[in-house]
C-alpha cells in the first residue's frame, strides 16, 4: 500500500470494520475492564464508514501529515490492532506490506471470547473474595 487512495480506501474499509468491532467490544455494557484509550476514542468520534480518502481521515484524526505512515502510526496505538495486523516496510519509498495474523471473523470470535473470560474472572474473583471474608 502507498499514499494513493486507490490502495488506501480498501485498506481503510477493513481497518474501520476491525476498529469498530474493537470499540464495540471494549465499551459494551457490563465490561468492567474498560480501558480508556484516547486513540480509540479519537477514531470513533468521526464515525468512519471506510469509504473516506486519506486526506479526510488524516484531518479528522488530527494526524501530523496526510500520509500512510502517520495513519499506520495512529492505528497501531489502538488496542488489539497489533495482534491482528503486521506491517513491513518495502524497499520502495512510502510503500508498506501488510499481513493479517487472523481473519476478521477470528478477531470477532476473539473479542467475544476475551470478554467472556473477563466476565468469568470477575465472577471467580468475587467468589474468592466472599470465601476470604468468611475465613477472616
Amino acid at each position: 500500500m502507498n499514499n494513493s487512495n486507490e490502495f488506501f480506501t480498501p485498506f481503510h474499509k477493513m481497518i474501520s470494520t476491525v476498529i469498530n468491532d474493537i470499540y464495540a467490544s471494549t465499551f459494551c455494557e457490563g465490561n468492567p475492564f474498560i480501558l480508556s484509550n484516547t486513540f480509540l476514542l479519537r477514531w470513533q468520534a468521526p464515525h468512519f464508514t471506510g469509504n473516506e480518502v486519506l486526506p479526510y481521515v488524516a484531518s479528522k484524526l488530527c494526524l501530523e501529515s496526510p500520509t500512510v505512515k502517520s495513519y499506520l502510526t495512529f492505528i497501531f496505538y489502538i488496542p488489539l490492532v497489533k495482534d491482528l495486523l503486521k506491517c513491513r516496510f518495502s524497499r520502495l519509498p512510502n510503500t508498506y506490506i501488510f499481513s493479517f495474523v487472523m481473519t476478521l471473523d477470528t478477531l470477532s470470535n476473539y473479542l467475544e471470547d476475551n470478554f467472556a473470560l473477563q466476565n468469568y474472572n470477575v465472577n471467580f474473583m468475587g467468589i474468592l473474595e466472599e470465601v476470604f471474608h468468611k475465613i477472616v
